[in-house]
């Protein structure tokens, strides 16, 4: 029979082993390769960041929810939140 999930030599074991030896190789690949793994994990992170972005929106659009709070209160209120992160 199959091994169980959780125990050694079971999926989710074998899964986390293999998961993390792919993050060991690639950490120590050469410079030469690091820069474009560096781009597609901060691609793979801005467009998950985006995509949590936009279900909020749709949501928000489904579940009937209004603007609060209102223009131009919304603006005046961000901006101290925006501009630390600029």
């Amino acid at each position: 029979m199959n091994a169980p999930l959780l125990e050694e030599g079971g999926l989710m074991i074998r899964l986390r082993d293999r998961i993390i030896d792919f993050f060991y190789r690639k950490a120590t690949l050469r410079k030469k390769h690091q820069g474009f793994i560096t781009f597609l994990g901060g691609l793979f992170f801005s467009g998950g960041v985006l995509f949590i972005i936009f279900l909020a929106f749709v949501s928000d659009k489904l579940l009937g929810l209004q603007e609060w709070p209102h223009s131009p209160a919304n603006f005046i209120l961000s901006v101290p939140l925006l501009v630390p992160g600029i």
